[in-house]
């Protein structure tokens, strides 16, 4: 038995690919980029591709045993090289399937475990209904698997060095008359929906405190952001402001606030579903009874859009070009690359991050909300609050 890296014309096993992806067009749109590895015993008896999504994460696209030989072992040998070959690339593998207990169960019994549902992944995407021990399958479930391995250090809900970014981030990426339009958006509706007496606000992912520093008119504010060079620039930028190095998905700041927003998309950052859950329900529990919740989506799996980003500026006496490729890796998952030249002081230096955004569907939302206790008074969409906002509260009387 060996297994081998098919790198030219893996097309000639299309016949066993079917078998685990029964439409070609969609077998094509990860074929070329993805690691092909077949299982030789006497013959080909499985095969599998496997998709590096960036430098934390990879997904096994497919994975298939020619029926003759299935229940021997070949399918887990194939899944078990891959774990070996990857868990010194990256943190996480993913694989998705349907609703099926019994692959369910094979996936569990290798280390796997639920992360997230894409809801009607099978109905939107595939040409014809596809079934599964007699079952149509219509969401597709996935599940990871997380390497331990040297990599794999203490999760933390950021990818990008933002650390590197920060003497710059806000010439490039502030928008003053937008961040104050959203601030004033952010007031109305708290005296629109809020219940409680006070005025305090807790803003998560706060960034360089921009947002801060203008909601500090209106509210004591305390921000949290997990970059330690942001929240030294927003303590220089807002000194009389309460800063945190802190991680949006677990943080305890021992007590509740009147108001908390969550803006510009860094919910994205959460991995996962679950990151995803546990950051709404840390909100929740640091709320007030009464209080306002304002979530700001990095787009939605129904809306987002790939392409490219550019521009060119001179702020704060920064020369600066931008160019950023967004790019969906799965139906989950967003890349960014980003492209920076930056002029100061007659030097110029270039920068290159990427950053790896989850996005989750409009229903996995409004399940985290609700699930975390929260009611959505209002959805806006993007024409009327910046990347659009579930605004939610806190019933009085909760705990």
């Amino acid at each position: 038995m060996n297994i081998r890296q098919i790198t030219e014309n893996k097309k000639q096993y299309l016949d066993l690919l079917l078998l685990g992806d029964e439409q070609e067009s969609m077998i094509d749109r990860y074929l070329d980029k993805g690691d092909m590895f077949v299982l030789f015993d006497e013959g080909v008896k499985s095969v599998c591709v496997v998709v590096q999504l960036d430098q934390e994460t990879c997904e096994m696209k497919n994975i298939a045993t020619d029926p003759r030989h299935q229940r021997k072992g070949y399918g887990k040998t194939l899944i078990e090289f891959t774990f070996e070959h990857y868990k010194n690339q990256c943190k996480t593998m993913f694989v998705g399937t349907g609703e099926s207990p019994k692959i369910i169960t094979f996936y569990e019994s290798l280390g796997f475990r639920r992360s997230h549902v894409v809801k009607n992944f099978f109905t939107e995407n595939y040409d014809h209904p596809i079934f599964e021990d007699g079952i149509q399958l219509v969401d597709m479930i996935y599940l990871q698997k997380d390497f331990e391995n040297p990599m794999n250090t203490e999760s933390k809900t950021m990818f990008v060095d933002f650390n590197k970014m920060a003497d710059y981030y806000d010439a490039m990426y502030v928008d003053s008359v937008g961040y104050e339009n959203e601030c004033a958006q952010v007031v109305d509706l708290v005296r629109q929906f809020g219940k409680t007496d006070g005025n305090s606000l807790l803003d998560i992912a706060c960034g360089t405190g921009e947002q801060a520093k203008i909601l500090a008119s209106h509210f004591e504010v305390v921000g949290l952001d997990l970059s330690e060079g942001m929240v030294e620039i927003a303590r220089k930028k807002v000194p009389e402001t309460e800063f945190h190095v802190a991680d949006m998905c677990d943080f305890d700041l021992g007590r509740q606030f009147d108001v908390a927003v969550n803006l510009y998309g860094s919910i994205g950052f959460a991995e996962n579903f679950e990151r995803m859950k546990a950051a709404v329900k840390i909100t929740y529990q640091h709320l007030k009874s009464g209080g306002v919740f304002i979530l700001t989506p990095w787009s939605t799996r129904e809306t987002f859009q790939e392409g490219i980003f550019s521009t060119a500026d001179n702020r704060d006496g920064i020369c600066f070009c931008r160019m950023e490729v967004i790019q969906r890796l799965a139906e989950g998952k967003v890349r960014v690359e980003m492209h920076h030249l930056i002029g100061r002081n007659l030097e110029v230096r270039s920068c290159k991050h990427e950053q790896t955004i989850t996005l989750f569907s409009e229903s996995e939302y409004v399940s985290a909300l609700e699930s975390a206790g929260f009611e959505i008074v209002e959805r806006l969409d993007a024409d009327r609050f910046r990347m659009g906002a579930f605004v939610c509260t806190k019933t009085l009387n909760a705990k």
